[in-house]
């Protein structure tokens, strides 16, 4: 799954950093959104490494296209779509389902065309969650051709990446009334 998968994975990370910040020198390996692993600071790996890049979106190809998912949102401060959430841990669990059904498959012989056939209905699963994110990336990348577009709450202070106050300029960010607690904002849930 990783090589062919490997180049959308490639191609979100680069495109997300390209956009939104000085392309592949603000790489970093897992953009620090994985803690120390093994004492190793992840953060502090590969930086600004267009091979360290590639060797992320090749490797962990899934994994990369959801840490570029996540450093898109957090750049333009987008919470998801709550459907989003239940995808992805449906995904999730049917990863864990399979890894435990191919431990048992190691002990027990019956089940190991059922471990097949989970493992075949999880990665199908998850690829069709890491294509929807990938075209989620790709359509905010889009509508922001002609320049970053966020959306603001009243009362809720933000800042763009650049640590400059969105109020601060002066009505040229849409404003967006507020809404009930835990309701996400019209217009900052990501478009499926």
């Amino acid at each position: 799954m990783g090589a062919p998968f490997g180049f959308t994975a490639c191609w979100t990370r680069k495109a997300v950093l390209d956009k939104y910040y000085n392309g592949v020198d603000d790489y970093r390996c897992c953009q620090g959104y994985i803690p120390t692993c093994c004492c190793i600071d992840t953060s502090e790996c590969c930086i600004g490494s267009p091979l360290g890049l590639c060797c992320e979106g090749f490797c962990c190809p899934i994994f990369s296209i959801s840490i570029a998912r996540l450093h898109l949102m957090d750049s333009k401060r987008i919470r998801p779509d709550p459907c989003d959430y239940k995808l992805i841990a449906c995904s999730n669990c049917l990863q864990c389902l399979s890894c435990i059904l191919d431990i048992v498959a190691i002990f027990v012989d019956a089940v190991k065309d059922l471990a097949e056939i989970v493992d075949l209905i999880a990665d199908l699963f998850t690829c069709s969650v890491a294509g929807c994110m990938g075209a989620q990336i790709h359509h905010e990348i889009k509508k922001d051709k002609d320049g970053v577009v966020f959306v603001v709450v009243e009362g809720v202070p933000v800042v763009t990446p650049n640590n400059v106050s969105l109020a601060a300029q002066d009505g040229a960010v849409p404003v967006v009334q507020a809404v009930p607690v835990g309701a996400p904002p019209k217009g900052a849930e990501m478009e499926r």
